[in-house]
C-alpha cells in the first residue's frame, strides 16, 4: 500500500516580513497585512499527512460543532416561545391586539437589527470566545425578565433587548466554522448550527410546563424564566467552550493548531486580522453579490419570521388544542433539520449547486402555502401535513448562509459582509410577523410572493457569481496580478477576494 503524501507547508519567516510588492503597500503595511495564521505558519512547520488532518478536523468537529449548535438552537428557542407563550395566556394578560402580537413578533428582528453593525465591531475587534459568552448571557436575562412584563410597551422594550443581545451570535458563528474549515465543508457544518431543532426540546418543555399546577406563577411566565435560565447559565460555560481562533486554543496542541490553519490555506479566505481596513469594508458594500443575497435572506426569512410568530396559532386555527399544539409543533424541528443537512451536503459534494439548489427548494413552500390555504377547513389532518412541509424552506436559506464564508476573503469584508446578510436575515423575521397582522389568508399569499422571489434572487446570484469569476480569468490572462510581487505566501496577506489571483467564487 503506497504511503500517504507528506505535506510541508514553506513560508518566510513573519518577523523579516517587510511589505515589498505593490500589493502589500497599497493595502496593508508591515504586520496589519498579515493574517493571524500567519505567525504561526511561518514560525513553525510540520510535516502531515491526509489522515492526520482529518483526524485535527474530527477533533474540532467533536468539541466546537455541538457548542454551535446548542447556541444556535437556544437563539431560536428564546424567539420561538412567544409563539407557546401566547398560548398560555401572555396575549390575554398583556391584552395585546393582533396587530400589538405581530409588533411584538417583529420587535426583536429590530433589535438584531440595530445591534448588528456595533456587534460587527465587537466580533472583529475583541476576542469572539468573550464576545459571544457576554452576548448569550444578556440575552438569558432579559428572557428571563420577560416574565416581569406587564403591558405591551414593557415586552416590546425587553424583547427589543433580548434581540440586541443575540445580534452577534449568528454572525460570530460563522466567523468560527470560516476559521476552522474548508470551504467545502463549511455548508454542512453551517447547516448544523443553523438546523434548528429547537421545537424538539421546547415542545415537552412547553406541555410538562402547561400541565403544571399549584406554581403560584403564570404559565407563560414560568416558560420564560425557564428558558432564559438555561440560556444564561450556557453562556457563562461559553467562556470556557469556545476560543478565539485556532492558533490560541488550549484544546488544540501546537502541532494539531498548525495543521488546522495550514489546512484551509486553500480557502483563499484567510483567519482573522484585527485591524479595521475601511477599503475592505467600502469594497464589501460595492459587491454586487453582497446585495443580492441580503434580498434573498429577507425573502426566505419571512417564512422564518410568519411561522415562529404564529405556527402555534396557525396550528391552534386548524382546530387542535393549546397543549396538542405544542407537541405537534415537534415534528417541524426534524423536518428544518432534515432539511438543513440534506440540501447542504447536495451543495457540498456537487460542486456550484448550491444556488440552484436553495431556488428550487423555494419552490416547495411556495406550493405548500398555496395548498394551506386553499384546502377546506374540515380537512385538518391533510392541512396539518402540508403546513410540515413549509418548513422545508429552511434548508434554502442554511444553503444560501455558507455562500458569504465561501466567497468573502479580507477579514474586515467577510464581517461586514455576513453582517449585511444577517441584516437580510433580521430584515425577514421584521416583515414576516406582519404578513399575519390583518388576517391568515393575507399572510398566506404574501409568503407565497416572497418565496417566489427568493427563488429568482438566489438564481441572479449564481449568474453574478459566474460573470466575476470570467472576469478575474480575463484578468489573469492580461497579465494584471503579474506586476505584484511579494515575499509572502498570498494566503497569508489580510487580502480581499478581489485582490487574489487564484481566488473564485463558489455558487
Amino acid at each position: 500500500m503506497a504511503a500517504e503524501k507528506a505535506t510541508i507547508t514553506e513560508v518566510p519567516n513573519v518577523d523579516s516580513y517587510e511589505p515589498t510588492g505593490k500589493l502589500e503597500k497599497e493595502f496593508g503595511e508591515g504586520q496589519d497585512a498579515l493574517d493571524s495564521s500567519a505567525q504561526v505558519l511561518a514560525t513553525t512547520s510540520y510535516e502531515y499527512t491526509e489522515s492526520d488532518a482529518k483526524a485535527v478536523r474530527w477533533k474540532i468537529d467533536r468539541r466546537l460543532m455541538p457548542v454551535l449548535l446548542i447556541t444556535g438552537m437556544l437563539s431560536a428557542i428564546d424567539k420561538i416561545i412567544i409563539s407557546n407563550a401566547a398560548l398560555y395566556g401572555l396575549k390575554k394578560d398583556l391584552h395585546l391586539s393582533s396587530g400589538q402580537y405581530s409588533w411584538v413578533g417583529s420587535i426583536v428582528s429590530f433589535g438584531n437589527l440595530v445591534a448588528e453593525w456595533p456587534g460587527a465591531y465587537c466580533v472583529h475587534r475583541y476576542p469572539l470566545s468573550k464576545v459571544m459568552g457576554i452576548m448569550v448571557i444578556l440575552w438569558g436575562v432579559f428572557a428571563c425578565l420577560t416574565a416581569a412584563a406587564n403591558n405591551f410597551s414593557t415586552l416590546m422594550a425587553l424583547r427589543f433587548l433580548l434581540g440586541f443581545c443575540e445580534g452577534p451570535v449568528f454572525p460570530g458563528c460563522e466567523v468560527y466554522v470560516v476559521m476552522f474549515y474548508k470551504g467545502k465543508e463549511q455548508p454542512l457544518r453551517i447547516a448544523i448550527y443553523l438546523a434548528s431543532i429547537a421545537t424538539l426540546f421546547i415542545g415537552p418543555l412547553s406541555y410538562g410546563i402547561g400541565r403544571s399546577t399549584g406554581v403560584g406563577i403564570e404559565t407563560w411566565k414560568l416558560l420564560y424564566i425557564t428558558v432564559g435560565g438555561v440560556t444564561l447559565f450556557w453562556g457563562i460555560a461559553l467562556f470556557w467552550l469556545l476560543p478565539d481562533n485556532p492558533a490560541t486554543w488550549k484544546f488544540l496542541s501546537e502541532r494539531e493548531k498548525y495543521i488546522a490553519l495550514d489546512r484551509v490555506r486553500e480557502n483563499h479566505t484567510g483567519v482573522e486580522n484585527k485591524h479595521i481596513k475601511w477599503g475592505q469594508v467600502r469594497e464589501a458594500f460595492l459587491d454586487p453579490k453582497s446585495w443580492v443575497l441580503l434580498c434573498g435572506q429577507i425573502m426566505v426569512c419571512t417564512f422564518l419570521g410568519g411561522l415562529t410568530n404564529f405556527a402555534a396559532l396557525i396550528v391552534n386555527n386548524l382546530g387542535f388544542s393549546p397543549l396538542q399544539t405544542v407537541l405537534l409543533g415537534m415534528p417541524t424541528g426534524c423536518i428544518q433539520f432534515f432539511s438543513s443537512i440534506a440540501l447542504s451536503y447536495i451543495g457540498t459534494i456537487y460542486p456550484n449547486t448550491r444556488c440552484i439548489v436553495a431556488s428550487l427548494a423555494c419552490l416547495i413552500p411556495l406550493a405548500g402555502t398555496a395548498l394551506i390555504w386553499k384546502l377546506p377547513t374540515s380537512n385538518k389532518f391533510g392541512r396539518l401535513g402540508v403546513y410540515y412541509v413549509i418548513y422545508l424552506f429552511w434548508g434554502s436559506y442554511t444553503l444560501s448562509a455558507s455562500l458569504p464564508a465561501a466567497n468573502t476573503s479580507g477579514h474586515s469584508k467577510k464581517v461586514t459582509t455576513y453582517a449585511m446578510t444577517f441584516v437580510g436575515y433580521t430584515t425577514g423575521l421584521i416583515i414576516g410577523p406582519q404578513y399575519f397582522s390583518k388576517n391568515f389568508t393575507h399572510g398566506y399569499i404574501a409568503l407565497m410572493c416572497s418565496a417566489a422571489a427568493a427563488c429568482v434572487l438566489f438564481l441572479l446570484y449564481a449568474l453574478i457569481c459566474i460573470w466575476q469569476n470570467k472576469q478575474k480569468d480575463k484578468a489573469v490572462a492580461a497579465g494584471k496580478f503579474d506586476n505584484i510581487q511579494h515575499n509572502l505566501s498570498a494566503d497569508l496577506l489580510d487580502l480581499t477576494d478581489t485582490q487574489k489571483r487564484d481566488f473564485r467564487y463558489i455558487y
